[in-house]
C-alpha cells in the first residue's frame, strides 16, 4: 500500500494492559509524520460508573475512532498487541478501505499490524482461543473483572523481560484489572481474511508460546484467504517496550506494502 498522503496509526494494547506501553514507539512514528493515536480500552481498568465492557464495546470505541479519521479523509493502520487484536479484528467490520470506499465513504483500515497474537477463527472468543495457552485460569467463576494473574516481579519477565529489572517493575505496575465479560464474546469478524494483515511473532514471547503463533499463521496463509505476512523478530509478548525500533520498522514496512 502507498498514499502520497501518510496513514494514521491506531495503537492498541492488551489485556490488563494501558496504551502507556506504546510510549516508545508513538514518538517514534509521529517524528517520522505519522499521526499516532495510542488508546485505553474500555475492558481494561475497573469503571464506578459503568459495567464491565464486553469485547463489543472494545470493538465500538476503537471503530468509532476509525470512523473519524476515515471521515477526515485518512487511511488507517491498526497495530494491537495481544488481546488487542481480536478487538482490531472486530472494531474493522464495516470500515475497511475497500468497505467505506463500495460506499462511496473516504479513507478507511488498509492494513492491520498482529504483535504476539493467534488468528481467532469467527465464532470463538478468547477465552476458548487463548486461556488454554496463557498463565491464567479461566475455569473459576468470575463476576466482573479478572485481576493480573501474577506477582509485578514475575509478570515482568514473562511479558516484557528483556527490559531491566527496573523497567520491568515500572511497567508492571501499570497492569489493571480486566473485563471478565470481554473474553467471552465471540468474534464476528476476520478482518485479517479481508485486510491485508502483517503478524509479528516474537520467538523471545514466554506468555504465548510462539510455536502456537506460527501454527496459528500458518494455517491461516495455507488457506489461501486475505493477504498475510509473517515476521519473526526476537521480541518478548509485549514487544513495543524493550524492541521498539523493531515495532516502528514493522509499522513503516506495513504502510509500503
Amino acid at each position: 500500500m502507498s498514499t502520497s498522503t501518510k496513514p494514521s496509526f491506531i495503537l492498541l494494547p492488551g489485556a490488563w494492559c494501558p496504551a502507556t506501553y506504546y510510549e516508545k514507539v508513538t514518538p517514534k512514528l509521529e517524528s517520522l509524520g505519522y499521526e499516532t493515536i495510542a488508546l485505553d480500552l474500555p475492558s481494561v481498568g475497573k469503571k464506578p460508573d459503568s459495567p464491565p465492557a464486553s469485547a463489543y464495546d472494545d470493538a465500538n470505541f476503537v471503530r468509532a475512532k476509525i470512523t473519524e479519521l476515515s471521515n477526515q479523509g485518512k487511511d488507517v493502520i491498526i497495530c494491537a498487541n495481544s488481546y488487542g487484536n481480536f478487538v482490531a479484528f472486530e472494531a474493522s467490520k464495516g470500515v475497511s478501505k475497500a468497505d467505506r470506499q463500495a460506499s462511496g465513504k473516504p479513507g478507511g483500515v488498509v492494513h492491520l499490524i498482529v504483535l504476539d497474537f493467534l488468528l481467532a477463527p469467527i465464532g470463538k472468543n478468547v477465552q476458548e482461543v487463548i486461556f488454554p495457552h496463557i498463565p491464567v485460569d479461566g475455569s473459576k467463576p468470575v463476576e466482573d473483572y479478572l485481576e493480573p494473574s501474577m506477582p509485578v516481579e514475575v509478570g515482568g519477565k514473562f511479558l516484557f523481560g528483556s527490559l531491566s529489572d527496573e523497567e520491568q517493575l515500572h511497567y508492571g505496575k501499570m497492569v489493571q484489572p480486566h473485563s471478565a465479560k470481554s473474553f467471552t464474546n465471540p468474534l464476528t469478524y476476520a478482518a485479517y481474511e479481508h485486510i491485508p494483515t502483517t503478524c509479528v511473532i516474537g520467538e523471545l514471547d514466554l506468555a504465548l508460546k510462539p510455536e502456537l503463533q506460527h501454527e496459528s499463521v500458518d494455517a491461516a496463509i495455507a488457506k489461501g484467504v486475505g493477504k498475510i505476512k509473517k515476521v519473526v523478530l526476537q521480541t518478548d509478548h509485549i514487544p513495543m517496550l524493550a524492541h521498539p525500533e523493531e515495532v516502528v520498522k514493522v509499522c513503516e514496512e506495513a504502510v509500503h506494502w
